[in-house]
């Protein structure tokens, strides 16, 4: 959460080979009370981090309030300029849509990391591919730099205020690392509009789980995820979770009378329900993945 300014003064300041650490104590006000707290920061040129540890808050808990740069994630726009090494915020604001999500970040989450209170979350890794498909296993640790197929039990806008996922991290990998097997690529994208054209995602197919192949104006955003192949027979290849085509039996479904809205794989809406007039390429709809040609 933002904790909004904190001021403290008459820190000792130590000069280093690259800037300059403070550290001291001190009173602050917090919700009216007064505080005292602790602090220990690094300046290495325009940059600082720091620590600030708030005993006790309101009688009840103890706060580490974390200060350093920033880098917002969204799903729908290039990261922040990010420095690879030294203390970094991640703030995910990624809109996640009920059903299975493409995913790679620069850190390493887990499935409880990415839930949310109305939203159970799953993970599944790519382990082989075969003539029978293309095989996944269950996983509750997400990787950085590795891409996974997510699935959320609940539409999860993480872009609403107070649904923001925050991280302090030391390390930040934006590597797009690739996950081979067989004649089969799952490629991790932090382009903006990377043109998927030719390249293959994943779509619902009564409940089971299949490539398809992107259309001639087919994008996909920052922090997806898509696969490529030199198989002939790609198009239509089957995904197994745990060894079984039906991945998608425990989803939560929802029974309306009107078709559902339409989103791009943004997140986007773009439609009320009808699928005409769309570009090529791959929408969601209620829940599942679809391919308008």
């Amino acid at each position: 959460m933002t904790i909004g300014d904190i001021r403290v003064d008459n820190l000792t300041r130590t000069e280093t080979a690259n800037g300059a650490e403070y550290s001291g104590s001190g009173e602050v006000q917090v919700l009216g009370m007064p505080v005292n707290v602790t602090v220990n920061a690094t300046v290495t040129g325009d940059t600082m981090t720091a620590t600030i540890e708030i005993p006790g808050a309101m009688g009840a808990f103890n706060i580490t309030v974390t200060f350093a740069p920033t880098v917002h994630i969204d799903g729908r726009t290039l990261p922040s300029d990010y420095a690879a090494e030294g203390r970094t915020i991640i703030e995910l604001k990624r809109h996640f849509l009920q059903g299975w999500n493409s995913l790679i970040l620069p850190i390493d989450v887990t499935t409880t990391d990415l839930a949310t209170a109305d939203a159970e979350v799953k993970a599944q890794e790519f382990s082989a591919a075969s003539e029978a498909g293309l095989s996944f296993t269950a996983t509750t640790d997400l990787k950085a730099g590795t891409p996974y197929l997510v699935f959320f039990s609940a539409d999860a806008d993480l872009s609403q205020e107070g649904s923001t996922k925050y991280f302090v991290v030391n390390k930040v990998n934006f590597n797009d690392n690739i996950v081979t097997h067989g004649a089969y690529s799952f490629v991790g994208n932090y382009e903006k509009d990377f043109s998927a054209t030719g390249l293959y995602g994943v779509a619902d197919f009564d409940g089971v789980q299949k490539l398809v192949r992107g259309g001639a104006n087919a994008t996909i955003q920052p922090t997806s995820a898509y696969f490529k192949s030199n198989d002939a027979n790609a198009q239509g290849m089957r995904i197994l979770f745990d060894g079984t085509v039906t991945g998608i039996n425990d989803a939560t479904t929802t029974t309306t009378t009107a078709p559902a809205a339409v989103y791009d794989l943004r997140g986007v809406k773009v439609s009320d329900g009808s699928l005409e007039g769309l570009a090529g390429g791959i929408y969601v709809q209620g829940g599942k993945k679809i391919l308008v040609k």
